[in-house]
C-alpha cells in the first residue's frame, strides 16, 4: 500500500498508462526490499512504517526496471524507468530509459530521451556513446560518425569513441578510413583484442593478409578464449591458401564455441577445398540446419545486418534444394543494401546513338572472364554499342592492355570512393550497366545499390541469382536456367540468348612455347594409355562424384586420371579417400601442378581423350576451351546454372545425346564406353572440330555477339517504354535480323 500511494503521488498519468505492467513492478519492488533485508513493521505494533525518499525510490525503480530487462520483460522495464526519470531526471536515469528502449527495437523513442540528456549534458561521454549506439542501430552511420567525432572531441583519449567511429565507417563501406581509425585505437592500446580482430577483418578484405594474419595471430595470443580471433586468423590463412592452418584455427574457435555457426559454416567450406570427406555426410547435415535456421530467422537478420554463415557463391558447391540459394542471396544483397538510397535517375530515353553499356569487374586482366569477353569488346558494331570499362584494380598485364585497346573508354575506379564511381558512370550517361562480379569478395556491389544506371545486369561473374532488387536481369541461356524452376532460382528477369549463353574464349596471342613430344615429357604422360582428365579446381569435386571415377579406372585397366594440384592439400585427401575404397588405384592418378594456358588450349586436348566434369559445380572457362580443343567433355548436369553450363555447350554443338549423362551410373557406363570404342570417340572429337570450322554453336562469335547486344536492346527498349523488366527470350531469328558486328570481323 505505502508503494502504491507513492506512485500514484508521484506519477498518476504514468500509472494509467501501464496499470497491467506496474502490477509486475508493484510485487517486484517488494522482492527488491526483502532482498535487501529491509522490512515494514506494521503500525499495529506501535511504530511507524519504513518509507524511502523520493531518491531512494529512483532507486528502487532502477533496480527493480533492471531486472525486469534482465528477465526479458521489456514493456514493464520500460514502464518502471519511465517511473524513475519522472521521480528524478538525471542524465544517469534517461539514458538507463534510453538504452532499455534501444534493446527493444524503439530507437525513435530512444531518440527523443536521448535528446532529453543531452538538454542535460550534451557533452557526456554517455550521452554521446548512446547517440552514437542509437544512430548505429538504425544503419544512420554517416550520423553516427558525425556524432562519434564529437565523442572524440570533448573525450580525445576515450579508446571507445574511436572504435564506433571506426565501426561506422566500415558499414559504410569506407574500409581505408575505418582501418585508419582502428589503428588510432591501436595506438591508444596496442593490445585491444577488439580492435585488434576488427583491424583483421578489413585487412583481409583489402587484401592485404599477412597484416591480417599477424593482428590475429596477436589476438589469439591475448586472450585465447576469443572465438572471433580464431576466425579472423582462419579466414586469414584460407587467404593466403594455408588451408591446414586454417582448418586448425576453426577447430580452436569451435572447441571454444561449439555453436559458432560462422566457424562451423567456414570449417566445412574449407574442408570442402581440400577435397576432407572425411565428414561429408555429417557437414552436408549440419550445412543445411545452420541454413534452414538462418533463412527462418531472415528478416531478424537483415533488420540487424547480420550476414549469414556461408556466401551463397560456396554454396552452390554443396547439394542443397535449388530455393536455398535464392534465400541466402537475397539475405546478402538485403544487407548489402542496408540504407544505401538510390540516385535519382538522370537518363530517360536514349542520349545518343548507340546504346553505352558499362561493365564493372576487378579482372580486366589474366582471367577467364577477360578470356571470354574480349573479342565482344573488340568486335561488337559501334554504329551500335559504346562500351565502358569500369576497372576495380590497379594491376596492369597484357590482358588488360588488351581490354583498354578494345573497349571505348577505359575507367580505373580501384582508388575511387563509391558515390564517384556512381556520379561518373551517370556523367557517362550510361544505358545498361553490366556486373561481372557477383559475389566475388573483389566486387563492389554496393555501387549496384546505388542504381547509378536505368537498367542493371548481371552476367558471367556468378553462376545464380544475386537477391538484389537493384539488378533488373540476369542474362543467361534457356538450357543452363531452366525456365520451368526459374522463378524459385532468381530474383532478376532473365534474357534468354540462344545457348549457349557464353561463347569460347579468347585464343592464346602466342603459340606453346614446346611441343607435343615436350608436352609428354613434361608431365610424365604415358602414350599408351587412355588419359582422363578434369582441370577444374578440386574444390569443385563432391564426394559420389569421385566414387563415380575410381569406378571408372576399376572398369577400365588402361587407363589414368589426370587431376591438377589444386589446392596441394587435397592430393593428400584424395589419395587418403582412395585408400579408404580401392588403394590399388592410387597409382592410376596422376597430380601435376596447373599447367599454362597455352599448354591448357594447345596440348592438353591432343593428349587426353575425355574431360571428366564435376557435377555440382561444373567446369564452365575450361570447359568451353577444351571443346574448342577438340577434346570431349562428359558431364552429368544438375538442376541450378552452376551444374548446367557444360549440357548448354554440349547442346549448342548437338552432342548431348553423346556426351550428357542422366546419373552417375549412367556417367560411368559412358566413360567406360568411349575407353574401349575408340571408334565413337573419334566421331565425337571430329564432329566438335567440324562444328569449330563451321562456326557453329559455342565457337560462333558473330552471333554471339549479336545475341548479347540484342538482349541489352531488348531490356533498354522496355525502359524506354515505361515497362518493367519482364522474362525476355530471344530466338536465332531475331538474331538474324540484327547484326551488331564491327565489320573487321
Amino acid at each position: 500500500p505505502v508503494y502504491m500511494q507513492l506512485i500514484y503521488s508521484y506519477a498518476p498519468a504514468s500509472c494509467c498508462r501501464h496499470a497491467m505492467q506496474l502490477t509486475g513492478v508493484l510485487l517486484l519492488l517488494l522482492s527488491v526490499h526483502v532482498m535487501d533485508g529491509i522490512s515494514l513493521r506494521s503500525e499495529t505494533s506501535g511504530s511507524k512504517s519504513s518509507c524511502p525518499t523520493l531518491g531512494a525510490l529512483d532507486g528502487k525503480y532502477t533496480s527493480a526496471g533492471s531486472q525486469l530487462y534482465s528477465e526479458g520483460k521489456m514493456s514493464e522495464a520500460i514502464a518502471c524507468l519511465e517511473l524513475a526519470v519522472e521521480n528524478k531526471e538525471s542524465v544517469e536515469s534517461l539514458l538507463n530509459l534510453a538504452n532499455v528502449l534501444m534493446s527493444d527495437g524503439q530507437y525513435k523513442e530512444a531518440e527523443k530521451v536521448i535528446r532529453q540528456a543531452k538538454k542535460l549534458d550534451h557533452k557526456a561521454a554517455l550521452v554521446l556513446k548512446s547517440s552514437a549506439t542509437n544512430l548505429f542501430y538504425q544503419k544512420r552511420y554517416k550520423e553516427c560518425t558525425k556524432e562519434c567525432r564529437k565523442w572524440i572531441k570533448y573525450h580525445p583519449d576515450n579508446i571507445e569513441a574511436q572504435l564506433y567511429l571506426a565501426s561506422s565507417l566500415y558499414e559504410m563501406r569506407e574500409l581505408t578510413e575505418s582501418l585508419k581509425e582502428y589503428n588510432t585505437a591501436l595506438g591508444m592500446n596496442e593490445n585491444h583484442t577488439s580492435a585488434l580482430v576488427n583491424a583483421a577483418v578489413i585487412l583481409n578484405t583489402l587484401g592485404d593478409y599477412d597484416k591480417a594474419l599477424k593482428l590475429s595471430k596477436k589476438a589469439t595470443i591475448l586472450d585465447p578464449s576469443l572465438p572471433e580471433a580464431f576466425l579472423n586468423y582462419a579466414a586469414a590463412e584460407i587467404s593466403l591458401k594455408h588451408y591446414d592452418k586454417a582448418i586448425y584455427g576453426l577447430e580452436r574457435a569451435l572447441d571454444i564455441k561449439p555453436n559458432y555457426y560462422q566457424a562451423r559454416c567456414k570449417l566445412i567450406n574449407v574442408r570442402r577445398l581440400v577435397c576432407d570427406w572425411s565428414s561429408y555426410k555429417e557437414d552436408i547435415d549440419a550445412l543445411q540446419k545452420i541454413i534452414h535456421y538462418q533463412i527462418g530467422k531472415a528478416d531478424h537478420m537483415i533488420a540487424h545486418g547480420r550476414q549469414p554463415c556461408h556466401s551463397p557463391g560456396h554454396l552452390l558447391h554443396f547439394p542443397l534444394n535449388i530455393t536455398t540459394h535464392k534465400a541466402v542471396s537475397t539475405i546478402y544483397s538485403s544487407i548489402q543494401a542496408g540504407n544505401i538510397k538510390p540516385l535519382k535517375q538522370t537518363l530517360n530515353s536514349r542520349t545518343f546513338n548507340q546504346i553505352r553499356v558499362g561493365f564493372v569487374s576487378y579482372n580486366f586482366n589474366n582471367h577467364p572472364a577477360t578470356h571470354l569477353l574480349l573479342n565482344l569488346f573488340k568486335f561488337a558494331d559501334r554504329n551500335v554499342v559504346k562500351i565502358f570499362a569500369y576497372c576495380l584494380n590497379s594491376y596492369t598485364d597484357q590482358w588488360r592492355e588488351q581490354v583498354e585497346r578494345a573497349v571505348d573508354v577505359f575507367r580505373d575506379i580501384s582508388t575511387t570512393s563509391l558515390e564517384a564511381t556512381a556520379e561518373q558512370v551517370q556523367k557517362d550517361k550510361i544505358n545498361v550497366l553490366v556486373d561481372l562480379m557477383g559475389f566475388s569478395s573483389s566486387g563492389r556491389p554496393a555501387l549496384f545499390e546505388l542504381k547509378p544506371s536505368p537498367i542493371q545486369v548481371h552476367y558471367l561473374g556468378y553462376p545464380g541469382t544475386t537477391g538484389s532488387k537493384a539488378i533488373d536481369y540476369y542474362m543467361c541461356d534457356a538450357v543452363a536456367c531452366d525456365p520451368s524452376t526459374a522463378d524459385q532460382q532468381f530474383t532478376e528477369k532473365l534474357i534468354y540468348l540462344p545457348a549457349p549463353y557464353l561463347m569460347a574464349p579468347q585464343a592464346p596471342s602466342e603459340p606453346a612455347k614446346t611441343t607435343l613430344k615436350d608436352f609428354y615429357r613434361k608431365y610424365k604422360l604415358p602414350k599408351r594409355k587412355f588419359i582422363y582428365c578434369c582441370f577444374s579446381q578440386l574444390g569443385k569435386l563432391d564426394q559420389p562424384t569421385f566414387h563415380s571415377w575410381l569406378q571408372i579406372l576399376s572398369k577400365t585397366s588402361s587407363s589414368i586420371l589426370w587431376l591438377i594440384r589444386a589446392p596441394p592439400e587435397a592430393e593428400f585427401n584424395i589419395l587418403v579417400e582412395m585408400k579408404e575404397i580401392n588403394s590399388k588405384l592410387r597409382r592410376r592418378i596422376l597430380f601435376t601442378d596447373k599447367l599454362d594456358r597455352e599448354e591448357l588450349l594447345t596440348y592438353a586436348p591432343q593428349a587426353c581423350k575425355l574431360f571428366l566434369d564435376t557435377h555440382l559445380y561444373n567446369a564452365h572457362t575450361v570447359s568451353a576451351e577444351m571443346l574448342q580443343g577438340g577434346l570431349p567433355i562428359l558431364t552429368y548436369p544438375g538442376n541450378t546454372m552452376a551444374s548446367r553450363v557444360a549440357l548448354s555447350h554440349l547442346m549448342s554443338l548437338s552432342l548431348e545425346r553423346q556426351l550428357v549423362a542422366n546419373n552417375h551410373t549412367h556417367f560411368v557406363q559412358l566413360a567406360v564406353k568411349y575407353c574401349t570404342d575408340k571408334k565413337a570417340l573419334a566421331e565425337i572429337r571430329n564432329a566438335i572440330l567440324e562444328a569449330k570450322k563451321n562456326e557453329v554453336g559455342l565457337f560462333n562469335l558473330q552471333n554471339f555477339i549479336q545475341k548479347f547486344v540484342t538482349g541489352l536492346q531488348r531490356a533498354w527498349q522496355r525502359y524506354e517504354d515505361g515497362l518493367e523488366p519482364d522474362h525476355i527470350v530471344l530466338s536465332e531469328n531475331m538474331i538474324k535480323n540484327d547484326s551488331h558486328v564491327h565489320s573487321e570481323l
